[in-house]
């Protein structure tokens, strides 16, 4: 995981140290980090405020971003004119 941290202008609970990127928080936030990547995520999660924070606001966004595609998939969807098995709009004139 040593590649994906950064030295991170948000040390409210470590003086010194590496902070996890904002793209290993969204790869730990859906799921997307192996099992030692996940420990080592956890661990620093448990020891550091700022980041926890910041992974607060990562799965808020993530979250937002999910119910507008649902919203505007429903929307897609209703859009979308029924056919109710009976209609013939063909233009032939038969």
């Amino acid at each position: 995981m040593q590649h994906h941290l950064r030295k991170c202008s948000l040390r409210a609970d470590r003086a010194t140290g590496d902070h996890p990127t904002d793209d290993t928080m969204e790869a730990y936030a859906l799921g997307h980090l192996d099992e030692a990547q996940n420990r080592s995520f956890y661990g620093h999660l448990s020891d550091c405020r700022a980041c926890r924070t910041r992974l607060r606001a990562i799965i808020d966004t993530i979250k937002t971003i999910r119910d507008v595609l649902v919203l505007a998939e429903l929307s897609r969807e209703d859009a979308q004119p029924t056919d109710l098995g009976g209609s013939n709009t063909s233009s032939t004139g038969t």
